[in-house]
């Protein structure tokens, strides 16, 4: 898919720099927790079948909180396409500093998933509320001329 391909290869570009929540606190300790969890034989690296079932457990741990937007976890063919790219020296396994590349891509896509559809909601919900009652008040508008005209 084009659009994974392309946040990879961003996220590629950034490893340097990151954002303000990559650099942040709170996302080394994320970072670290799943690390943890996800490295199941406790190897001190992950490989491809701990990053497929570990990004499973956290889109359904996410969901919980995040809603189903974030229950949307990448396949399995898309997982070994990112360790691939992210597995910089090629030993069929992710360190530390690996992985977290992998874990910006991962919650960039789950932070773009959330906002679209908490915005998708915000927005449309209204609309809808709106749409509703301009029926309704047009609707007891052609009631109320139908029953003058009566009397």
């Amino acid at each position: 898919n084009t659009t994974q391909e392309s946040i990879v290869a961003d996220a590629k570009k950034k490893k340097k720099t990151g954002n303000m929540w990559t650099r942040s606190k709170n996302f080394k300790e994320l970072t670290d927790w799943a690390f943890k969890t996800i490295d199941a034989d406790g190897s001190g690296q992950v490989d491809k079948k701990e990053l497929y079932t570990g990004l499973l457990m956290i889109h359904l741990k996410l969901a919980t909180y995040a809603g189903p937007a974030a229950c949307r976890p990448a396949t399995r063919e898309y997982c070994e396409k990112i360790f691939d790219q992210m597995d910089v020296d090629k030993s069929g396994e992710l360190d530390r500093s690996e992985f977290e590349e992998v874990m910006q891509i991962v919650c960039a896509q789950v932070f773009t998933r959330v906002t679209i559809q908490w915005a998708m909601t915000l927005m449309i919900v209204p609309m809808i509320a709106q749409g509703l009652w301009n029926a309704f008040v047009v609707m007891n508008e052609s009631a109320w001329d139908f029953w003058m005209e009566i009397d």
